[in-house]
């Protein structure tokens, strides 16, 4: 490896690390999956995830295992539960390096990663908390594995082996996508090689496929033979109603990852362009190879158009996607050359990241887009202005023709840019709303004399990172406690029926906490609780020991019939 290579690595790798654990988890996504690692950590039951103490099923168990080991190595901290995120980014960067390398060449495999480095999405989800990130390095390695299986030379059907053993660890660690999107990758390099000058390959489809189910399915047997009511909620609510129904409450229009995939793209949309007319060049002169043409239809178009038509949509579902994405803008990109004037779209692209940072100045400075309790670094906006002046001067080089190298000091002025902005996280916890972090208000939670032992109850909304934070269970309104396997008695005693009907233990000297959204202050009399704290949506009360109900039985056992009639 050159040592300019060996440079623009380290950099990459360290503006990704750069503030890593410097904002609390960022609620809902962070705040759960750091919880559920945490508990099985300390429970070691590596079967059943818990959420609060309760069976949660709502994800097979590979981020959670992941997660889990890295707290136990790192500690319990933003910085060890983003980890798993970014170290799975780093790696998706290295494959699709390496798919490029074996599919085009050495150049284009370079150029790619870059590409994808440089992406907000891609950088923004490499520090976060959620499955999507280790999916698609799983997905990623598998197609990996197919491009190393199918190039020059000899081939057996063990070679194949890594592909379909990543695509069932994929399916393992999120769902259906982390084996869509690998499978009809190679389906389209089988499809096109028939065109191809490259050596056929026979794939073992029939047996690799079974070991590709029993990696998918085997925790999905495993939790339904300890509790066989699991297997119709896996199949009906967790597979064909996410797919096929607004059931989870994510329903968007059809053409909703358009726009995500253009603003998760930035820098590069207004180079798209480009990318088109050199492809097509190349296909015209009849240089472009059958094969991984069609492997990049199957890798972008079919799972594009799956994810369009599914009715459950968010826009981190297309991340399997961007390391096809990043190949095929390399592929086109470098083909421009200086064949054709640049200056018109490289201009656009830093009249883009201008206007960008500009806004952000003028809302910042104006003060009238942020509360006066918000105080931003004093270093962020000059450094901001100095980043986007990087991004501007490094994308007008390439006005002078396109090369990889240029590629990749864009993407690094990109990520100073894309790093300056996530260093601001930590300050913006009142704008955040319901992804305000639980940190600030574990923080005050832990001024309180007994905090260990009082009664905290989060009614009517989702903050489990403040069960991570304060490293404890807590009470919870049934709506939001997602049961789904009959409830222990423990479980029971901490699930209230509603905000308006909480059993608050009373005699006992302990003091009552409430964690509510700031709407039900609005809605509800809460008549004895003290507001303690503010954070985003999220209200944090006190009610003193003397207030509390004298009778707490007859609500617990109110609680488990809501909870026996199934809510």
């Amino acid at each position: 490896m050159s040592r300019r290579l060996l440079f623009l690595a380290l950099a990459v790798a360290a503006l990704y690390l750069v503030f890593l654990g410097r904002h609390g988890l960022h609620e809902s996504d962070e705040g759960r999956y750091a919880e559920i690692a945490r508990e099985m950590k300390n429970s070691g039951d590596l079967l059943i995830p818990t959420l609060n103490g309760i069976p949660h099923f709502q994800k097979p168990p590979v981020i959670y295992w992941s997660t889990a080991t890295s707290l136990l190595v790192l500690g319990e901290n933003e910085f060890a539960a983003r980890m798993v995120s970014l170290l799975a980014a780093l790696g998706v960067l290295v494959l699709t390096f390496w798919i490029g390398r074996w599919w085009l060449d050495d150049t284009t495999g370079l150029a790619a990663a870059w590409l994808l480095a440089g992406s907000w999405q891609f950088f923004m989800l490499a520090r976060s908390l959620t499955p999507d990130m280790m999916m698609t390095f799983w997905s990623t390695a598998a197609i990996a594995g197919f491009a190393w299986a199918s190039r020059s030379g000899p081939t057996t059907r063990a070679s194949f082996l890594p592909y379909f053993v990543c695509m069932g660890i994929a399916f393992a660690t999120k769902g259906p996508m982390g084996i869509l999107v690998p499978l009809f990758t190679g389906i389209g390099w089988q499809w096109g090689s028939r065109r191809s000058n490259r050596p056929r390959v026979r794939v073992p489809w029939i047996a690799g496929s079974i070991l590709t189910l029993v990696l998918a399915l085997g925790w999905f047997f495993a939790a339904s033979l300890r509790h066989p009511e699991l297997g119709r909620y896996f199949l009906e609510f967790e597979l064909l109603d996410r797919f096929l129904s607004k059931a989870h409450g994510r329903s968007q229009p059809i053409w909703y990852f358009i726009p995500v995939l253009l603003v998760g793209w930035l820098p590069w949309p207004p180079l798209i362009p480009l990318a088109i007319s050199g492809r097509r060049e190349k296909r015209l002169s009849g240089d472009s190879d059958p094969a991984t043409s069609q492997a990049l239809v199957g890798w972008l178009v079919v799972p594009f158009i799956l994810l369009s038509l599914s009715g459950s949509k968010l826009m981190t579902y297309v991340l399997p996607l961007f390391p096809g994405i990043a190949l095929w803008l390399a592929n086109g990109l470098l083909l421009q050359g200086k064949r054709r004037p640049l200056s018109i779209y490289v201009g656009i692209q830093a009249l883009v990241m201008v206007v960008l940072a500009l806004t952000v100045v003028v809302l910042v400075a104006r003060g009238t887009f942020l509360p006066a309790t918000v105080e931003l670094d004093e270093w962020f906006l000059p450094l901001l202005c100095l980043a986007a002046a990087c991004i501007v001067g490094a994308g007008w080089s390439l006005s002078r023709g396109i090369t990889e190298s240029r590629l990749a000091t864009v993407a690094l002025s990109a990520l100073l840019v894309w790093m300056t902005l996530a260093s601001q996280l930590v300050h913006l916890g009142p704008i955040m709303r319901m992804q305000a972090s639980m940190r600030p208000v574990a923080e005050r939670l832990r001024e309180e004399p007994n905090w260990e032992t009082a009664q905290i109850i989060i009614a009517h909304t989702r903050a489990h990172g403040l069960k991570f934070y304060l490293g404890r269970l807590t009470d919870a309104t049934l709506d939001k406690s997602d049961v789904v396997l009959e409830p222990t008695s423990e479980i029971a005693e901490r699930i209230h029926p509603s905000i308006e009907e909480l059993h608050l233990r009373g005699g006992s000297g302990s003091t009552a906490y409430l964690l509510t959204r700031d709407r039900e202050l609005k809605r509800l009399n809460l008549d004895g609780w003290t507001p303690l704290l503010r954070e985003g949506s999220f209200v944090l009360l006190k009610r003193p020991a003397e207030s509390l109900r004298q009778d707490p039985g007859r609500d617990s056992k109110q609680t488990r019939s809501t909870l026996e009639r199934g809510g």
